[in-house]
């Protein structure tokens, strides 16, 4: 997700916010194709950055179509889903009424979550492959090794590691789980912290030379 696009969302929040603030009754019906246009702009805005949020680190291996359109398919299901259950205009009303991208960010977390889990996990694992020899498991989207002692993915070599998704269902349900609760707690707290690990974590920080993003 680039940050140069959340701080072009959020200058323009702010001028639209003084615009509503300081124009009369009559300014606003006289410039409102003027502010609907604006308005407009800012939506699809959001929209390309709430893409990235949910679609960032989602990788898959380049010759693999049929694996990339089965994870696009997945997408499209859960947000077909969340549109009939008003999450998009819930989400574009908090942009609106806090004027932060941040806070339309945190919402938009357990929408993040549900396509990392439900819609991107299935093809992961489907490309997670045990090595008898090795004793572990090897995904070729990020060309590594598991170490299930550190938790992480490792070169051949060991000399450079990442964290992504781990290689079973069983794992991947317990870092679901605990990332639910740690999201719980954070959005308790009502703390907005760009840094915070339910923002900065992702299925993968970067795939192999064989891989692409969604």
């Amino acid at each position: 997700m680039r940050e140069d696009q959340t701080a072009e969302l959020a200058e323009k929040l702010g001028k639209l916010r003084r615009n509503e603030l300081q124009m009369t009754a009559e300014q606003k019906i006289q410039f409102r194709d003027e502010l609907r246009a604006f308005k407009f702009k800012i939506k699809n805005l959001a929209s390309e950055i709430l893409h990235n949020f949910c679609l960032d680190g989602l990788f898959v291996l380049k010759t693999d179509a049929a694996g990339k359109d089965s994870v696009i398919r997945r997408t499209q299901m859960i947000i077909s889903e969340e549109q009939r259950k008003g999450t998009f205009r819930t989400l574009g009303d908090i942009l609106l009424k806090t004027g932060s991208p941040d806070a339309f960010l945190d919402a938009a977390i357990p929408l993040r979550y549900r396509i990392w889990y439900e819609a991107y996990a299935p093809y992961w694992l489907s490309r997670c492959q045990y090595s008898s020899d090795r004793q572990t498991y090897y995904n070729p989207i990020i060309e590594m090794w598991w170490n299930s002692e550190a938790g992480i993915w490792e070169s051949g070599n060991g000399r450079s590691w990442r964290i992504a998704f781990p290689p079973t269902p069983e794992l991947i349900q317990q870092r679901h789980r605990e990332e639910l609760a740690a999201y719980e707690v954070w959005e308790k707290s009502g703390r907005i912290q760009r840094s915070d690990s339910v923002h900065s974590s992702q299925p993968c920080h970067a795939g192999g030379e064989e891989a692409a993003n969604v």
